[in-house]
């Protein structure tokens, strides 16, 4: 029986088999061993007991989140022990623990590590979470005045300058769908904060801002406010102005009724007595 041939040679039996071949001998057969690659591990894999433990260091936004994206880890999450005021206290600001929790802890976490980036994006000034696409926007922004530069638009002032109305908001819209660049919401994270400092060299740029609340701001221009007491004052003098006015127009009135009801009553009874005569 002929020896078996090893079909597929690693680079290393080929190296072996031309050093015995270069010493006159016949190149040896060596037995590969196929290493199998180990198979990905995935979440919902895990034991039940080892999701209760990362269940137990997730706060409670992220529990519900992770358990809304498949019905195993929301079985296990569902299982999982209660948190009690022991440990709810560690996500929690001693501070302000009167207070219930708001929805905009909710849409921080939520934009922070559980939406599509690709496709949504949060802006910190309005604390919502809207899509990255440019019909979106181009139905709501009101392209009615020029918008004026700031540093958040991301251009040199003399570049700004010199575009159109129409340019300038397609440039706001533009910025907000395709910047690479990354929200606000990290920086509610002491760990991803860290590493964002560290990769940007301590330098934080300014967030993204959504072109809604870009517009209204660059478009707001600033008056000063009228003062209350110049106005009260004037309708105090109007006031005082016009009561001897108003007075005299409703004498006259008065006068001229009067005066018209008698004119009619005379003419009324001397008809009434030329009638009788007749």
């Amino acid at each position: 029986i002929a020896r078996q041939v090893n079909l597929n040679p690693t680079p290393l039996d080929d190296d072996k088999a031309n050093d015995a071949c270069l010493d006159g001998g016949e190149p040896t057969d060596i037995k590969t061993a196929i290493i199998p690659l180990p198979k990905p591990v995935s979440l919902v894999d895990l034991p039940t007991e080892i999701i209760h433990e990362i269940a137990k260091k997730l706060h409670p936004v992220d529990r519900v989140c992770l358990a809304l994206t498949c019905k195993r880890l929301a079985l296990a999450i569902v299982s999982a022990p209660r948190l009690s005021p022991a440990t709810w206290s560690l996500f929690s600001d001693q501070r302000f623990g009167w207070l219930p929790p708001e929805s905009f802890s909710l849409i921080l976490r939520l934009a922070h590590g559980w939406i599509p980036k690709d496709k949504l994006r949060y802006c910190w000034k309005c604390h919502k979470i809207m899509p990255r696409e440019e019909a979106f926007f181009r139905r709501r922004l009101t392209y009615k005045k020029n918008p004026k530069w700031s540093v958040k638009v991301n251009l040199p002032k003399h570049e700004w300058d010199q575009m159109r109305k129409k340019d300038r908001y397609k440039h706001l819209v533009q910025t907000w769908c395709t910047s690479p660049a990354e929200d606000s919401s990290c920086l509610y994270c002491d760990v991803c904060r860290n590493m964002h400092l560290e990769a940007s060299n301590a330098q934080l740029p300014h967030p993204v801002e959504c072109p809604t609340c870009l517009e209204r701001e660059l478009t707001y221009v600033w008056r000063p406010k009228r003062k209350q007491l110049l106005r009260r004052c004037m309708c105090d003098l109007v006031s005082l102005c016009c009561g001897p006015i108003k007075w005299v127009i409703e004498r006259i009135a008065i006068y001229l009724l009067s005066g018209c009801s008698a004119v009619v009553r005379m003419v009324y009874n001397q008809g009434c007595r030329c009638w009788r005569a007749i």
